[in-house]
């Protein structure tokens, strides 16, 4: 047999092998806008096809190279919507007709945060604190766990994989009783990292005490819906960024990183698309607790914008 006969068999194993890992890869772009059913755009909405998924700006656009042409789409506050995708989609999600859910988990501590949750109450969303079994809610809050099991993590990330959405806050580096590691174990995949570093803001000319950060700038308006002064961090810690990870939050130019110095905007919230559902990351959990770090009996929740932050996270 010749030379190049008896290569054949091998070449064309190689090529089949080339072809199979070139389709494996996602070759379906797909790019729309998601607007409400008044026409106002959707931001922070997860369009996904179980693989691969993004989230729409500010603006409702979204594009994405995906597997397949059927994707869905999963907003807190609206009905899932599963669509067939056309090479340009123009698309309306359908307000819930119930109020939005926060299932609020309360096995790993993560503080004091009964005045918040009476707040969102209050404003007619329907917190359900839990110790066991996550119950049915859009929302999933984990604050400041001191401890988090990779079991617990397995069981979190499947509940976002499958359309929810989990707001996890943590706290400044080296807190005792945050488990960072065991945070960022969770977020594993999301190009979110909490960096175990502690933010300060210095200005000679203000009298505000270095450890108070005021949040500067929102990527979303959807971030800043009724705020006035906008929220305030009492010795927050920060976030590191990678693809597919987005800012939400960060710190003005006079704000630097203590344990490894870097001055200017620090993140201090994130969000990314986690197959249908999505994480959003703060990187401190001061201003939705109850303590009083001013010494004036104002709880940390009630300062400046901190309620109508806690407010406008919740539903992004």
């Amino acid at each position: 047999m010749p030379v190049n006969e008896r290569l054949f068999p091998l070449i064309l194993v190689s090529l089949l092998f080339l072809a199979s890992c070139k389709s494996s890869a996602p070759s379906v772009p797909v790019k729309g806008t998601v607007r409400d059913s008044k026409g106002l755009p959707i931001a922070g909405a997860v369009i996904s096809d179980g693989s691969v998924s993004t989230l729409t700006d500010d603006s409702g656009s979204f594009n994405l190279l995906a597997y397949s042409r059927n994707l869905m789409i999963h907003k807190p506050r609206f009905e899932p919507l599963e669509f067939q995708a056309d090479t340009v989609n123009d698309l309306t999600l359908v307000s819930r007709t119930s109020p939005l859910t926060i299932a609020w988990d309360l096995r790993w501590g993560g503080g004091q945060t009964e005045g918040v949750r009476k707040h969102l109450l209050d404003n007619k969303v329907k917190v359900m604190p839990f110790k066991e079994g996550i119950p049915t809610a859009e929302i999933l809050v984990l604050s400041c766990p001191s401890v988090f099991s990779s079991e617990a993590s397995l069981e979190a990330r499947n509940w976002v994989r499958k359309g929810g959405t989990l707001v996890l806050l943590g706290e400044w580096g080296g807190y005792p009783f945050f488990d960072q590691d065991g945070a960022n174990r969770l977020l594993e995949g999301t190009g979110i990292r909490f960096s175990g570093t502690t933010v300060r803001e210095y200005d000679p000319k203000d009298q505000q005490r270095p450890e108070w950060i005021p949040i500067a700038s929102f990527t979303s308006r959807a971030l800043v819906a009724h705020l006035a002064k906008g929220p305030t961090l009492f010795t927050a810690g920060s976030l590191d960024l990678t693809t597919p990870a987005q800012t939400l939050a960060q710190t003005g130019e006079k704000s630097f990183r203590i344990s490894s110095y870097s001055q200017g905007p620090q993140v201090v919230a994130a969000a990314s698309p986690f197959g249908y559902g999505k994480f959003v990351v703060w990187s401190d959990n001061s201003f939705i607790t109850d303590t009083d770090s001013l010494g004036n009996g104002t709880p940390d929740w009630k300062y400046a914008d901190n309620a109508a932050t806690a407010f406008n996270c919740f539903g992004f």
